[in-house]
């Protein structure tokens, strides 16, 4: 019983450890396969409870008008894993009058380097609006 007791309280803390760690601005690079062109990507984590966050995505789009914006995108979390986990775009949230945004769903993993923690992984278009797109995207911990 206290074997098992030390292995569940092992566990519990690693994936605090891992959950913690990733509180903060992100910024990286996704490749896409479509337009063999990579574009910035800035995710935001806030720390929601030990285990979860709010999350929120920064990237380039146009607004309604054509003109070059920002995309701000709410952002839905999950732990595959312990060092993995999904994210996937769920709402446009500014600009108010931004296009019908492709939403993109990302799976990545949570991986440990000397100049610090990074998210590496793959991404698709969520939304069957769009064309099915995909590719690979990398960021690292600001």
């Amino acid at each position: 019983m206290r074997t098992f007791l030390i292995i569940v309280s092992f566990f519990l803390t690693s994936s605090q450890c891992n959950a913690q760690k990733l509180d903060g601005e992100w910024k990286g690079l996704f490749f896409d396969r479509y337009t063999n062109e990579s574009y910035p990507i800035k995710l935001y984590f806030v720390s929601d409870s030990w285990d979860t966050y709010k999350v929120y995505s920064y990237s380039k789009g146009k607004d309604r008008n054509g003109n070059d914006t920002t995309i701000v995108c709410k952002v839905f979390y999950k732990v595959i894993w312990k060092d993995s986990i999904c994210l996937e775009e769920a709402k446009v949230l500014l600009p108010k009058k931004a296009d019908e945004a492709c939403l993109q769903k990302m799976f990545l993993k949570i991986k440990k380097r000397e100049s610090g923690l990074i998210l590496e992984g793959t991404w698709k278009i969520a939304s069957k609006k769009c064309n099915d797109d995909s590719g690979t995207i990398s960021l690292t911990k600001q």
